[in-house]
């Protein structure tokens, strides 16, 4: 058995995600007042841009506390499937990185399952990865070099993914709703797909198992889990209050 930490993983994961969103909506447009100084456009300018920086940082926990919470649950996904857990093969599983363990439970990726795991990878490799690495990434996206009689330029241009630039922050105001779209898409395929019943699982903060009676009950009650979820949260209940 493995405890059940959705409830601590997903409060972490919204409270970030509602900073980062209360931050991101401080972020002012340029003035469009005919009559602004321009020392309130610059004001305003430099307002937004601390922001945006403020807005960045609890995006970044944001989808740090995200991953966490989706290899949490891939765990929970485990234990409803018919991979062997016995033997090693869960430490094996609990050691593996995110996408070794995505590709193990939804194997074979269907075109759903790929899509979603092209929508992880790439917040992974364009905003995860980088700055919990000290803020590189493995292709060498982010180094410079200088070239006499020129300011320095990006070493690898090509490799700074879908934009050759840099701003004020990774995640502006603009793209944080693309991102935030990403992940809601994938807990929407989630709660719909194949293993929605190990999501339900998760949701009612019951012990994650991997025993052979356990595995056995699901499949006998694959018709009628909602009320096997019910029963099991009882008893879970019982336990906890310590009513045997």
């Amino acid at each position: 058995m493995i405890a059940n930490q959705y409830g601590l993983l997903r409060g972490a994961y919204e409270y970030f995600r509602d900073r980062a969103e209360a931050t991101y909506q401080q972020v002012r447009s340029p003035s469009g007042e005919d009559k602004a100084s321009l020392r309130q456009i610059m004001e305003g300018a430099i307002q937004s841009m601390q922001k945006e920086r403020e807005g960045w940082w609890n995006a970044f926990a944001m989808i740090t506390a995200y991953f966490s919470l989706f290899e949490h649950l891939l765990v929970g996904c485990l234990s409803f499937s018919e991979l062997a857990a016995g033997n090693g093969q869960l430490r094996k599983f609990l050691g593996d990185t995110w996408g070794d363990k995505y590709k193990a439970v939804f194997r074979p990726l269907d075109p759903p399952a790929t899509q979603r795991f092209h929508d992880l990878t790439g917040l992974a490799e364009d905003l995860r990865n980088p700055y919990s690495h000290g803020g590189h990434d493995k292709e060498g996206a982010t180094m410079f070099f200088a070239l006499p009689g020129i300011e320095p330029i990006p070493a690898v241009l090509t490799d700074i993914r879908k934009k050759p630039q840099f701003g004020f922050a990774p995640v502006s105001a603009d793209r944080y709703p693309e991102v935030c779209r990403a992940m809601d898409r994938v807990d929407e395929w989630l709660a719909t797909g194949k293993f929605a019943d190990a999501i339900k699982w998760m949701h009612a903060g019951l012990a994650i198992r991997f025993d052979d009676e356990f595995r056995q009950d699901l499949r006998k009650h694959s018709q009628d889990f909602e009320l096997f979820l019910e029963g099991q949260g009882y008893w879970a209940d019982r336990a906890s209050n310590m009513e045997w």
